[in-house]
């Protein structure tokens, strides 16, 4: 897998990469363009309907599957010639962190101030975090968790770094949250 990722990075392709669990059971998937990778992990640009909607971070042992046919050739095709595959690098350029191990990346993450959202999708229980990272350790993250009213909790909440699916950074959806969202002290 790594020397396929290689040049799909070198190359700057449109890529589909399909996440499944420990049962293979499908969970979700990814498009976009991948920037990153380390021996445990994948940093890409997730898209919807040709446009960017911030960067994702997950697990390699996760992949199932990472398409690269005449479909996706197609839709870098469209985003090239719309100027959608420049603002995406260039997006991926402002966000300023490297990726190395989870708990590394989170920390780099929690320097930003930036809210991310951690999704957590094994097993029965899933769960959606919201905020800007208040801890990290090596075993669990720490979020300034906000809801829907962009109220935030009064203490931050808590994920086992093990338990995440995935990162979503600079998602317009988190950025607005987070924009509006009011901190009581």
């Amino acid at each position: 897998m790594k020397k396929k990722l290689n040049n799909h990075i070198k190359n700057q392709d449109y890529v589909k990469v399909y996440i499944t669990d420990e049962d293979e059971s499908s969970i979700t998937h990814f498009e976009g363009i991948v920037f990153e990778q380390t021996d445990e992990l994948i940093l890409m640009s997730d898209s919807t309907d040709f446009f960017y909607d911030g960067l994702v971070i997950f697990r390699k042992k996760d992949v199932s599957e990472i398409k690269h046919t005449d479909n996706e050739r197609f839709l870098r095709h469209i985003m090239k010639e719309e100027g959608l595959i420049e603002s995406t690098l260039k997006n991926r350029e402002a966000v300023k962190f490297s990726l190395g191990t989870l708990q590394n990346t989170l920390t780099q993450l929690k320097k930003l101030g930036n809210a991310i959202i951690i999704e957590c999708e094994y097993g029965d229980d899933s769960t959606f975090q919201i905020g800007p990272v208040n801890e990290v350790t090596d075993t669990y993250v720490k979020l300034d968790y906000f809801n829907a009213r962009g109220e935030y909790d009064l203490k931050p909440t808590s994920s086992k770094l093990d338990e995440i699916t995935h990162i979503k950074i600079d998602s317009p959806y988190a950025n607005l949250f987070h924009k509006y969202s009011s901190k009581v002290d």
